[in-house]
């Protein structure tokens, strides 16, 4: 008998057994195994079919491990959307504050393994507690690590507005002051006077006075 793709193969047999209305208990129960176990293996995390396990599948099945074992290896993610964003962006938090996986699980109080499966999307559950738990660990809240990247965009060019108005508004501020320095300058020498009432000098006298209100 040629290689089994594991993928491939429990792939086949979700679609067969769904189509068929039995469920993974069922099967598990037919096949005489443990349901945690066969759950394992219809996920594809598993390295190999056993030649036993596969003829008794396909026996429960109606099928055959010819007909199971067709097909291209499924790119179908093992976790939903949400659950992907979320552990991609712990990831990425995790990274920006210089900790391991290991430190994490720590701070989570799980293995270290736990923890890598849940971060490499090999697993779908993900309950409220334990993302205001992972939050807290990584020192942020649970809205920024749910955020999708079109989200945080949007966030950037918001600040980056935020940052052009503000500037706009201490501009004029510092213009506005700036006028009203050129009306109080009767007690400067008249070189002074006529240094800083010369145009040409206005935009660079503006600008140091710009930096000064800015920067301090």
């Amino acid at each position: 008998m040629t290689k089994i793709s594991p993928k491939v193969f429990f792939f086949n047999v979700r679609n067969k057994r769904e189509k068929l209305g039995i469920s993974q208990a069922e099967l598990a129960n037919l096949l005489e195994i443990n349901p945690k176990s066969y759950n394992v293996k219809e996920r594809g995390l598993v390295a190999r079919v056993e030649s036993e396990l596969a003829e008794k599948i396909a026996k429960a099945l109606n099928s055959t491990v010819e007909e199971l074992s067709q097909g291209e290896v499924p790119d179908i993610p093992l976790v939903k959307p949400d659950v992907a964003i979320f552990w991609t962006n712990c990831k990425l938090r995790r990274e920006e504050i210089g900790l391991s996986q290991a430190e994490i699980a720590q701070r989570l109080q799980m293995s270290s393994q736990n923890y890598q499966t849940k971060e490499a999307l090999r697993s779908p559950k993900l309950s409220q507690d334990l993302k205001e738990s992972v939050a807290l660990a990584l020192e942020t809240t649970v809205e920024e690590l749910m955020r999708t990247e079109d989200e945080v965009t949007v966030s950037k060019e918001e600040t980056k507005a935020d940052t052009f108005k503000m500037d706009a508004e201490v501009k004029q501020e510092t213009s506005s002051k700036v006028s009203g320095e050129y009306n109080c300058i009767s007690h400067f020498d008249g070189v002074t006077r006529r240094i800083l009432l010369d145009p040409k000098n206005k935009e660079k006298i503006e600008e140091a006075i710009y930096e000064y209100f800015f920067n301090r």
